[in-house]
Protein backbone atom coordinates (compact mmCIF):
# COMPACT_ATOMS: atom_id res chain seq x y z
CA UNK A 1 0.00 0.00 0.00
CA UNK A 2 3.17 1.88 0.22
CA UNK A 3 3.65 4.73 2.84
CA UNK A 4 2.90 4.94 6.99
CA UNK A 5 -0.52 4.26 7.42
CA UNK A 6 -2.71 6.98 9.57
CA UNK A 7 -5.25 6.95 12.04
CA UNK A 8 -8.87 6.04 10.47
CA UNK A 9 -10.96 9.33 11.75
CA UNK A 10 -14.75 9.47 11.94
CA UNK A 11 -14.76 11.40 8.73
CA UNK A 12 -13.21 7.86 6.98
CA UNK A 13 -15.96 5.65 9.07
CA UNK A 14 -18.88 7.79 7.29
CA UNK A 15 -17.40 7.89 4.17
CA UNK A 16 -17.50 3.79 3.84
CA UNK A 17 -20.89 4.84 2.70
CA UNK A 18 -19.57 5.47 -0.34
CA UNK A 19 -15.99 3.44 -0.86
CA UNK A 20 -16.28 0.34 0.92
CA UNK A 21 -14.12 -0.53 3.52
CA UNK A 22 -11.13 -1.22 0.75
CA UNK A 23 -11.50 2.04 -0.29
CA UNK A 24 -10.79 3.30 3.09
CA UNK A 25 -8.22 1.05 3.72
CA UNK A 26 -6.21 2.08 0.41
CA UNK A 27 -6.58 5.97 1.47
CA UNK A 28 -5.29 5.42 4.86
CA UNK A 29 -2.76 2.72 4.33
CA UNK A 30 -4.39 1.01 7.45
CA UNK A 31 -4.68 -2.42 6.71
CA UNK A 32 -8.91 -4.16 6.42
CA UNK A 33 -9.48 -5.41 9.54
CA UNK A 34 -7.88 -2.06 11.27
CA UNK A 35 -10.74 -0.44 9.23
CA UNK A 36 -13.21 -2.63 10.30
CA UNK A 37 -12.35 -2.63 13.69
CA UNK A 38 -12.82 1.46 14.02
CA UNK A 39 -16.45 1.11 12.30
CA UNK A 40 -17.12 -1.56 15.14
CA UNK A 41 -15.91 1.08 17.67
CA UNK A 42 -18.03 4.43 15.94
CA UNK A 43 -21.56 2.45 15.40
CA UNK A 44 -21.03 1.43 18.89
CA UNK A 45 -20.21 4.93 20.63
CA UNK A 46 -22.48 6.61 18.50
CA UNK A 47 -25.15 4.63 17.39
CA UNK A 48 -24.79 5.56 13.83
CA UNK A 49 -25.56 2.66 11.38
CA UNK A 50 -22.69 2.07 8.65
CA UNK A 51 -23.51 0.57 5.31
CA UNK A 52 -21.39 -0.25 2.33
CA UNK A 53 -22.05 0.70 -0.99
CA UNK A 54 -22.58 -2.82 -2.08
CA UNK A 55 -26.40 -2.84 -0.67
CA UNK A 56 -26.17 -5.79 1.88
CA UNK A 57 -28.61 -5.64 4.26
CA UNK A 58 -27.36 -4.97 7.66
CA UNK A 59 -23.56 -4.42 9.57
CA UNK A 60 -21.14 -4.09 6.24
CA UNK A 61 -19.12 -6.55 9.16
CA UNK A 62 -21.58 -8.91 9.92
CA UNK A 63 -20.14 -12.11 9.20
CA UNK A 64 -21.07 -14.94 6.98
CA UNK A 65 -21.49 -18.20 8.07
CA UNK A 66 -19.80 -21.05 5.76
CA UNK A 67 -22.39 -22.97 4.09
CA UNK A 68 -22.19 -26.30 1.85
CA UNK A 69 -24.75 -25.61 -0.88
CA UNK A 70 -26.00 -22.30 -1.85
CA UNK A 71 -29.52 -22.43 -3.21
CA UNK A 72 -31.02 -19.62 -5.65
CA UNK A 73 -34.11 -19.25 -7.38
CA UNK A 74 -33.73 -16.96 -10.78
CA UNK A 75 -36.43 -16.75 -13.02
CA UNK A 76 -35.28 -14.29 -15.43
CA UNK A 77 -32.50 -12.35 -16.08
CA UNK A 78 -28.61 -13.24 -16.48
CA UNK A 79 -26.08 -14.43 -13.54
CA UNK A 80 -22.49 -14.19 -14.51
CA UNK A 81 -19.59 -16.73 -13.43
CA UNK A 82 -15.86 -15.88 -13.49
CA UNK A 83 -12.95 -17.94 -11.56
CA UNK A 84 -9.49 -18.70 -11.84
CA UNK A 85 -8.53 -14.94 -11.37
CA UNK A 86 -5.45 -15.57 -9.12
CA UNK A 87 -4.89 -12.02 -8.40
CA UNK A 88 -1.45 -11.06 -7.78
CA UNK A 89 -0.43 -7.58 -6.66
CA UNK A 90 0.20 -5.09 -9.93
CA UNK A 91 -1.72 -3.94 -12.84
CA UNK A 92 -5.23 -6.00 -13.26
CA UNK A 93 -5.33 -8.27 -15.59
CA UNK A 94 -6.98 -7.39 -18.87
CA UNK A 95 -10.22 -9.76 -18.34
CA UNK A 96 -11.10 -8.26 -14.86
CA UNK A 97 -11.81 -4.69 -16.57
CA UNK A 98 -14.03 -6.43 -19.08
CA UNK A 99 -15.86 -8.47 -16.56
CA UNK A 100 -16.63 -5.03 -14.42
CA UNK A 101 -17.69 -3.60 -17.87
CA UNK A 102 -20.34 -6.44 -18.10
CA UNK A 103 -21.41 -6.20 -14.90
CA UNK A 104 -21.75 -2.72 -15.27
CA UNK A 105 -23.73 -3.17 -18.10
CA UNK A 106 -26.32 -6.13 -17.53
CA UNK A 107 -26.84 -4.42 -13.70
CA UNK A 108 -27.64 -0.70 -15.33
CA UNK A 109 -29.94 -2.74 -17.85
CA UNK A 110 -31.55 -4.44 -15.45
CA UNK A 111 -30.34 -7.92 -16.48
CA UNK A 112 -28.24 -8.99 -13.59
CA UNK A 113 -29.75 -11.35 -10.89
CA UNK A 114 -26.09 -12.60 -9.56
CA UNK A 115 -22.36 -12.84 -9.58
CA UNK A 116 -20.61 -16.01 -8.90
CA UNK A 117 -16.66 -15.86 -7.83
CA UNK A 118 -16.32 -19.28 -8.91
CA UNK A 119 -13.15 -20.41 -6.95
CA UNK A 120 -9.47 -19.38 -7.21
CA UNK A 121 -9.41 -15.68 -6.92
CA UNK A 122 -6.51 -16.09 -5.15
CA UNK A 123 -3.36 -17.73 -5.73
CA UNK A 124 -1.61 -18.23 -2.94
CA UNK A 125 1.87 -19.48 -4.48
CA UNK A 126 4.20 -18.61 -1.48
CA UNK A 127 2.15 -21.49 0.58
CA UNK A 128 1.99 -23.90 -1.64
CA UNK A 129 3.10 -27.38 -1.31
CA UNK A 130 4.98 -26.99 -4.69
CA UNK A 131 8.59 -25.83 -4.41
CA UNK A 132 10.18 -22.79 -6.35
CA UNK A 133 11.69 -23.56 -9.90
CA UNK A 134 13.86 -21.36 -10.68
CA UNK A 135 14.37 -18.92 -7.52
CA UNK A 136 11.18 -16.92 -9.25
CA UNK A 137 9.60 -13.76 -6.70
CA UNK A 138 5.91 -14.91 -4.68
CA UNK A 139 4.17 -12.20 -3.42
CA UNK A 140 3.77 -12.17 0.21
CA UNK A 141 -0.10 -13.56 1.12
CA UNK A 142 -0.08 -10.17 2.81
CA UNK A 143 0.26 -8.96 -0.74
CA UNK A 144 -2.26 -11.27 -2.18
CA UNK A 145 -4.97 -10.36 0.13
CA UNK A 146 -4.70 -6.69 0.04
CA UNK A 147 -4.84 -6.56 -3.64
CA UNK A 148 -7.37 -9.61 -3.91
CA UNK A 149 -9.77 -7.49 -1.14
CA UNK A 150 -9.48 -4.79 -3.61
CA UNK A 151 -10.47 -6.52 -6.48
CA UNK A 152 -13.11 -8.38 -4.99
CA UNK A 153 -14.74 -5.11 -3.73
CA UNK A 154 -14.48 -3.50 -7.60
CA UNK A 155 -16.41 -6.70 -8.35
CA UNK A 156 -19.03 -6.30 -5.72
CA UNK A 157 -19.44 -2.46 -6.99
CA UNK A 158 -19.95 -3.52 -9.92
CA UNK A 159 -22.43 -5.84 -9.54
CA UNK A 160 -25.02 -4.22 -6.89
CA UNK A 161 -27.03 -5.30 -4.81
CA UNK A 162 -27.68 -8.83 -6.40
CA UNK A 163 -26.91 -12.30 -4.85
CA UNK A 164 -23.17 -13.18 -4.51
CA UNK A 165 -21.34 -16.36 -3.47
CA UNK A 166 -17.47 -17.41 -3.86
CA UNK A 167 -17.97 -21.44 -4.03
CA UNK A 168 -13.64 -22.00 -2.85
CA UNK A 169 -10.81 -23.14 -5.10
CA UNK A 170 -7.99 -25.11 -4.56
CA UNK A 171 -5.65 -22.24 -4.10
CA UNK A 172 -8.35 -20.29 -2.19
CA UNK A 173 -8.38 -22.79 0.12
CA UNK A 174 -4.51 -22.97 0.73
CA UNK A 175 -4.80 -19.94 2.88
CA UNK A 176 -7.39 -22.35 5.31
CA UNK A 177 -4.94 -25.36 4.85
CA UNK A 178 -1.64 -23.47 5.59
CA UNK A 179 -3.05 -22.09 9.22
CA UNK A 180 -4.25 -25.61 10.07
CA UNK A 181 -1.53 -27.32 9.42
CA UNK A 182 1.05 -24.79 11.17
CA UNK A 183 -0.93 -22.81 13.41
CA UNK A 184 -3.76 -25.21 15.27
CA UNK A 185 -4.06 -23.28 18.55
CA UNK A 186 -4.61 -19.85 16.22
CA UNK A 187 -8.58 -22.24 15.58
CA UNK A 188 -11.15 -19.36 15.80
CA UNK A 189 -8.83 -16.50 16.24
CA UNK A 190 -10.06 -13.13 13.47
CA UNK A 191 -8.51 -13.17 10.37
CA UNK A 192 -7.86 -17.00 10.57
CA UNK A 193 -9.85 -17.95 8.09
CA UNK A 194 -10.35 -16.80 4.54
CA UNK A 195 -13.94 -15.62 4.71
CA UNK A 196 -13.29 -13.26 7.84
CA UNK A 197 -11.02 -10.84 5.16
CA UNK A 198 -14.63 -10.77 2.35
CA UNK A 199 -17.32 -10.41 4.66
CA UNK A 200 -19.19 -10.18 1.85
CA UNK A 201 -19.08 -12.83 -0.35
CA UNK A 202 -20.59 -15.89 1.19
CA UNK A 203 -18.40 -18.98 0.78
CA UNK A 204 -20.06 -22.27 -0.14
CA UNK A 205 -18.61 -25.17 -1.98
CA UNK A 206 -21.52 -24.53 -4.59
CA UNK A 207 -24.28 -22.46 -5.69
CA UNK A 208 -27.38 -24.71 -6.90
CA UNK A 209 -29.68 -22.56 -9.25
CA UNK A 210 -33.60 -23.56 -9.55
CA UNK A 211 -32.19 -26.76 -8.54
CA UNK A 212 -31.35 -27.41 -12.07
CA UNK A 213 -27.91 -25.48 -12.50
CA UNK A 214 -24.96 -27.16 -10.23
CA UNK A 215 -22.39 -24.23 -10.01
CA UNK A 216 -18.93 -25.20 -8.30
CA UNK A 217 -15.05 -24.98 -8.55
CA UNK A 218 -14.00 -28.15 -9.31
CA UNK A 219 -16.57 -31.13 -10.69
CA UNK A 220 -16.03 -34.72 -10.00
CA UNK A 221 -14.12 -35.57 -13.11
CA UNK A 222 -10.72 -33.46 -14.57
CA UNK A 223 -9.73 -35.74 -17.91
CA UNK A 224 -10.16 -34.30 -21.60
CA UNK A 225 -13.69 -34.68 -21.32
CA UNK A 226 -14.45 -34.02 -18.41
CA UNK A 227 -17.29 -31.60 -18.96
CA UNK A 228 -19.20 -34.08 -20.95
CA UNK A 229 -18.90 -36.32 -17.92
CA UNK A 230 -20.08 -34.12 -15.47
CA UNK A 231 -23.14 -33.58 -17.14
CA UNK A 232 -24.02 -37.11 -17.10
CA UNK A 233 -22.83 -37.53 -13.93
CA UNK A 234 -24.96 -34.90 -12.52
CA UNK A 235 -28.23 -35.42 -14.68
CA UNK A 236 -28.33 -31.35 -14.81
CA UNK A 237 -26.43 -28.54 -15.72
CA UNK A 238 -23.27 -28.44 -14.43
CA UNK A 239 -20.66 -24.76 -14.44
CA UNK A 240 -17.47 -25.88 -13.57
CA UNK A 241 -13.80 -23.81 -13.28
CA UNK A 242 -10.17 -25.11 -12.55
CA UNK A 243 -9.04 -26.16 -16.16
CA UNK A 244 -9.08 -22.52 -17.70
CA UNK A 245 -10.91 -24.46 -20.90
CA UNK A 246 -13.60 -22.07 -21.43
CA UNK A 247 -15.76 -24.11 -23.18
CA UNK A 248 -19.71 -25.21 -23.36
CA UNK A 249 -20.57 -28.79 -24.08
CA UNK A 250 -24.78 -29.58 -24.88
CA UNK A 251 -25.56 -33.07 -24.07
CA UNK A 252 -28.68 -34.61 -25.12
CA UNK A 253 -31.07 -36.59 -23.43
CA UNK A 254 -34.66 -38.30 -23.61
CA UNK A 255 -35.65 -35.25 -21.31
CA UNK A 256 -34.26 -32.57 -23.12
CA UNK A 257 -30.67 -30.94 -23.77
CA UNK A 258 -28.43 -30.21 -20.98
CA UNK A 259 -25.57 -28.34 -20.73
CA UNK A 260 -21.98 -28.62 -19.39
CA UNK A 261 -19.77 -25.00 -19.02
CA UNK A 262 -16.14 -24.36 -18.54
CA UNK A 263 -15.65 -20.83 -17.70
CA UNK A 264 -11.82 -20.34 -18.41
CA UNK A 265 -9.92 -18.11 -16.34
CA UNK A 266 -9.76 -13.97 -15.79
CA UNK A 267 -5.92 -14.46 -15.22
CA UNK A 268 -3.44 -13.68 -18.33
CA UNK A 269 -2.64 -17.18 -19.05
CA UNK A 270 1.07 -15.84 -19.96
CA UNK A 271 1.14 -14.35 -16.21
CA UNK A 272 4.44 -15.24 -13.53
CA UNK A 273 1.68 -17.04 -11.52
CA UNK A 274 1.73 -19.67 -14.29
CA UNK A 275 5.77 -20.20 -14.20
CA UNK A 276 5.46 -24.10 -13.27
CA UNK A 277 4.16 -24.65 -16.79
CA UNK A 278 7.92 -24.24 -17.99
CA UNK A 279 6.65 -21.80 -21.57
CA UNK A 280 4.13 -25.76 -22.70
CA UNK A 281 1.13 -24.84 -24.58
CA UNK A 282 -1.85 -25.10 -22.66
CA UNK A 283 -5.54 -25.32 -23.98
CA UNK A 284 -6.37 -22.05 -21.32
CA UNK A 285 -8.62 -19.72 -22.34
CA UNK A 286 -9.29 -16.22 -20.90
CA UNK A 287 -13.28 -15.74 -20.22
CA UNK A 288 -15.66 -16.05 -18.20
CA UNK A 289 -19.14 -17.65 -18.62
CA UNK A 290 -23.18 -15.27 -18.61
CA UNK A 291 -25.57 -17.86 -17.69
CA UNK A 292 -29.20 -16.34 -18.94
CA UNK A 293 -32.31 -17.74 -17.55
CA UNK A 294 -35.77 -17.64 -18.97
CA UNK A 295 -38.90 -18.23 -17.12
CA UNK A 296 -36.86 -20.78 -14.99
CA UNK A 297 -34.67 -22.37 -17.65
CA UNK A 298 -31.31 -21.99 -18.45
CA UNK A 299 -30.72 -20.56 -21.68
CA UNK A 300 -27.50 -22.01 -23.89
CA UNK A 301 -24.62 -20.84 -21.93
CA UNK A 302 -22.78 -17.70 -23.50
CA UNK A 303 -18.71 -17.10 -22.97
CA UNK A 304 -17.31 -13.80 -22.89
CA UNK A 305 -13.75 -14.70 -24.23
CA UNK A 306 -10.70 -12.35 -24.66
CA UNK A 307 -9.95 -11.59 -28.59
CA UNK A 308 -6.57 -11.90 -29.51
CA UNK A 309 -6.55 -10.26 -32.65
CA UNK A 310 -7.23 -6.76 -31.22
CA UNK A 311 -6.15 -5.10 -28.81
CA UNK A 312 -8.10 -4.68 -25.51
CA UNK A 313 -11.68 -6.84 -26.85
CA UNK A 314 -13.28 -9.71 -26.17
CA UNK A 315 -15.87 -12.10 -27.99
CA UNK A 316 -19.21 -12.01 -26.58
CA UNK A 317 -22.60 -13.60 -28.96
CA UNK A 318 -20.21 -13.40 -32.14
CA UNK A 319 -19.49 -9.94 -31.89
CA UNK A 320 -15.93 -8.37 -31.32
CA UNK A 321 -16.58 -5.68 -28.46
CA UNK A 322 -13.98 -3.11 -27.64
CA UNK A 323 -13.25 -2.36 -23.41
Amino acid sequence: MGGQPRKVTDADIRDIRHIGIAGIAKRTGANYRTVQRAADGYEARTGERIVSPLGASGHIMQRVSETHRIPWEIRDGIVVVASDAHYWPGKPPFMHKALLHFLNDFRQRKLLRGFIANGDMLDFAAISRFPLINWEKQPEPQEELETCIDRMHELAVASGRVPKAWPGGNHDLRFNRYIAENAKALRGVAGTHLKDHFPVWPPCWSVMINESVHVKHIGPSQGENAIRINVNKAGIHIVTSHKHAANVVQVTKMTGDLYGCDTGCIAEISGPQFLYVQDNVRDWREAFAVLQFSNGRLLPPQLVTRWLHAPNAVVYCNEVIRI
